[in-house]
């Protein structure tokens, strides 16, 4: 279920300034639930659930390649919750061919009772600037930008393989 519901890139241009840009998934519980939060841009990045730090595994500045998914797990309550990234840009060998920044984040809340829900990037926000508290559930993006699915992130997700089931027959 996790492979359906995808591991979706969301993006927006590289600023001019080349200043950071800024990331708010806004999502709604029903109920309290265990969460499972998959995360991961495609620069160095800091990253909040409800304006806590979210812990990332560490990456090197020097390694090729983006940070791998950080699988994370909390435990939320009842209503309005957001994911909020903060995506620096890169000052790399190969930066003039980066053309956007991205993020991408998925949700996996266990409602109890076997019901589990998945939240996906789709509906992500962007900005160029925040102001103070932007990383909290209660501030108003209103006037940030739709972020656009990103085409240039491919992402084999999840990282394990989709292993095939056997049943055993006879033709006669």
């Amino acid at each position: 279920a996790d492979r359906e519901a995808g591991l979706l890139w969301m993006r927006g241009d590289r600023p001019a300034d080349r200043s950071d840009r800024y990331f708010r998934l806004n999502f709604t519980l029903p109920s309290a639930a265990d969460v499972t939060l998959f995360s991961i841009a495609n620069f160095d990045a800091e990253i909040w659930l409800d304006g806590r730090t979210v812990e990332r595994p560490h990456h090197p500045s020097i390694s090729f390649g983006v940070a791998p998914i950080a699988e994370t797990r909390h435990r939320l309550g009842a209503g309005r919750h957001v994911v909020a990234f903060r995506v620096k840009d890169p000052n790399a060998f190969n930066e003039p061919k980066l053309h956007e920044i991205a993020a991408a984040a998925m949700i996996r809340a266990d409602m109890g009772g076997g019901r589990v829900e998945r939240i996906t990037s789709r509906g992500m926000k962007t900005a160029l600037h925040a102001p103070t508290g932007w990383e909290q559930p209660g501030f108003n993006d209103a006037r940030w930008s739709a972020a656009d699915v990103s085409k240039n992130q491919p992402q084999a997700w999840p990282g394990y393989g989709a292993f095939l089931l056997r049943k055993g027959f006879t033709l006669s």
